[in-house]
């Protein structure tokens, strides 16, 4: 006796328009908030010290960093609904030209479907599908909570280099909390330094940059070009700072200076300005 052929059953058909609506919409919404909660604290510190005449740099300090829990959480979420939701074709309001279910598609019916099949389960597989739902929901609502309450505090947390010479320490509620004058600063070091570099040592950018070592073993570094909007007022303000410090003040890294001038594409000028702030005479 021939034996019956079981049907094929196929894979859920393509969303419709509603529901790729709304898979776009949270996908879009985590990808670009993502991107955009890792550029906001930097755009927001760099207004704040840019409303301070007396400020010429500043670098990250107390809770910078707090902006990638919610960075990672949000792509996350859209990397889970991409894989989980949108590529498995997982309806949420569904097609009214579709009739979902068995025989011909999955036993998956839209979320908002109303009289969806009722199945026969045991409490046990009830319990564990409730579990299956409620433990990553609790977790996922925890961790966003967590992670927008620390946010904001990635928004402050610098130190602040003045034109006297100050260097001043902000927390991550944006109160001033240190200030380290000449008296407290152990050494300054005028140094040439590469951007992180590839396997291998292949890559990165040469730069100069402004190390200080307080005595009370805190250290921050500033990027020279960051003192100016060009390379020759930005110069200009580190023989000014240079002066400033005195004998605190050492130089290294002049073996690499002509790295520095081809990576920035110093012109003449600014080549001899540089030569000249590191005392290198050609």
């Amino acid at each position: 006796m021939a034996k019956k052929r079981k049907k094929k059953v196929q894979p859920m058909p393509k969303l419709g328009r509603k529901d790729l609506c709304l898979y776009s919409f949270i996908m879009i919404l985590c990808f670009l908030g993502a991107f955009l909660s890792v550029f906001f604290p930097i755009h927001y510190r760099i207004k704040l010290t840019q409303s301070n005449e007396n400020v010429i740099a500043y670098t990250h300090g107390d809770g910078a960093l707090n902006f990638m829990w919610l960075t990672i959480l949000l792509f996350i979420v859209g990397i889970v609904v991409y894989i989980e939701l949108y590529a498995q074709r997982i309806p949420v309001f569904g097609r009214p030209d579709i009739r979902y279910g068995a025989p011909t598609y999955p036993s998956i019916y839209p979320l908002l479907m109303k009289n969806k099949p009722q199945y026969r389960k045991s409490p046990k597989a009830v319990a564990q599908q409730r579990r299956m739902i409620v433990i990553p929901s609790v977790i996922l609502i925890a961790c966003l909570i967590f992670a927008v309450a620390i946010y904001p505090s990635s928004f402050y947390g610098r130190y602040e280099l003045h034109q006297n010479g100050i260097v001043m320490v902000f927390d991550s509620k944006n109160q001033n909390v240190l200030q380290y004058s000449n008296e407290e600063i152990d050494t300054v070091c005028l140094d040439t330094n590469r951007t992180n570099t590839r396997r291998y040592g292949v890559g990165g950018r040469w730069y100069v940059s402004l190390k200080f070592n307080f005595k009370d073993g805190e250290k921050c570094s500033f990027p020279v070009e960051s003192f100016g909007e060009d390379w020759l007022t930005a110069i200009q303000t580190a023989e000014t700072l240079k002066a400033c410090y005195g004998s605190l003040l050492h130089i290294e890294g002049t073996e690499n200076l002509h790295k520095v001038v081809r990576d920035e594409n110093m012109s003449a000028d600014e080549e001899e300005l540089l030569n000249a702030l590191f005392e290198v005479n050609k």
